[in-house]
This record gives C-alpha cells, structure tokens and sequence, in this order.
C-alpha cells in the first residue's frame, strides 16, 4: 500500500471550540472517580461532555508524548496549544470507553484491559478515533486480534458477515495498514463506482465518493 496520506476529516477535534453547543466558562466534573493509569501521573483528562457521561485519568504526560503524535504536538509548549500549559485537559467529543481502551494500552495496563471492541460498528469507530489521533500503527497489532473475533469461519475460510459499508472497511483497513484487507475491500468497490450523469464519481448507491470523509484519498485517485 502506498504512504499514507491523510484527508482532513469534517470530524470534531478534542480543542476544536464551538461556541454554539458549548458553554465556555461550564465546568468540566467527572461522573466518575478518577481512574489511575499511572499513579506518579502527572496529567487529568476528562474525557466525555460537559453535560452528560465522562470518564477522568490520571496519566503520564510522556506517555501521551510518546504514544500520538497529535498528543505530542498538544502537549508541547513550543507549539502553543492551550493543552500544553493546563494540567487537565478536557476531551469533549471522544468517546471515554475507546479512550480508555487506548490509554491502558499506552500504559502498559494490559491485564486490565476489557476490549469493548466486540461489534464491526465499534471497530470502526476505533479506527475514527485512531485517525484522528495518529493511532493506527501503535494500535495495529491490537486490531490485527480483534479483528479476527469479528469474523465467521465457514469451511475452513475466514468470511465476513458485514453490517459496515465498504468504505468503512475501507477505512478500517487504511487506518491500521492492513495491507490485505485494503486489496479485499478495494476490489468491489472498483467494480461497482461509476460516473454520473454530472460527472461525479459515485457508488453503487449514487452516493458521491468526493464528499465521502472517510474514504481514502487514494482511492478517489484510482
């Protein structure tokens, strides 16, 4: 597969603001008690709304550093974010359980980790999180199990009973590079776009390919 190169995703970031649906001086509290990931950590995160159910962790600032490199930049003062002065950084729009999935990971907190990735729909929306931070390769050896629980096996061949679109899997497989499932789900959807009437490149479906955000780049070029 060729290098990667990245769309920018119409997606919420963590530090994007939004000055309709956010209330600026709300402040952020836990539902929950604090969950140590490291406990000479000396980093909170509140992940999850303002209003609704979130998660907090007390984790190590070098261990984001190290693990993405969205984190990295983030967490650096030299770069200016706002992030990189606080001790508390508030992720509003992630999901806390995928976060905390990834976050034990990073911490080297194997044995607690309970994969919540047991459906195709949440795989993907691992792998929306994941590129969103930069995670795909730190994840893939993960993913590359996780994924074979989410496949059936029929007469000695791993088949899959799929309720994502082929782009997803698309997705999925650009996300983590995983080299075989991309030429896989390549194939149809080659087979199947087509051009319209006006002149767009659409799917089977007559759904426009160019306004797909989580279609990769390259297949457009195709």
């Amino acid at each position: 597969m060729p290098p990667r190169k990245r769309r920018k995703p119409n997606r919420k970031h963590a530090s994007d603001s939004d000055s309709e649906s956010k209330d600026m001086n709300a402040q952020p509290t836990s539902t929950a008690s604090e969950i140590e990931l490291d406990r000479h950590g000396d980093l909170k995160l509140l992940v999850g709304p303002v209003k609704g159910f979130n998660l907090q962790f007390l984790v190590s600032r070098r261990v984001m550093e190290l693990t993405s490199p969205v984190w990295a930049a983030m967490l650096d003062k030299e770069k200016g974010w706002a992030e990189s002065a606080t001790e508390q950084i508030h992720f509003e729009y992630d999901d806390p359980f995928i976060f905390q999935e990834v976050l034990r990971i990073a911490h080297q907190n194997h044995e607690k980790v309970e994969s919540r990735i047991t459906t195709q729909r949440s795989l993907f929306q691992l792998a929306v999180f994941c590129d969103k931070y930069d995670l795909g390769l730190f994840m893939r050896p993960f993913v590359v199990s996780w994924k074979k629980l989410l496949t059936s096996h029929s007469d000695g061949r791993a088949r899959v009973h799929t309720t994502l679109r082929c782009n997803q899997w698309l997705f999925i497989a650009w996300t983590f590079s995983l080299h075989d499932e991309f030429q896989k789900w390549l194939s149809p959807l080659l087979h199947t776009i087509r051009y319209d009437t006006t002149g767009r490149l659409v799917d089977k479906d007559g759904r426009a390919l160019e306004n797909d955000e989580y279609l990769p780049v390259i297949v457009i070029g195709k």
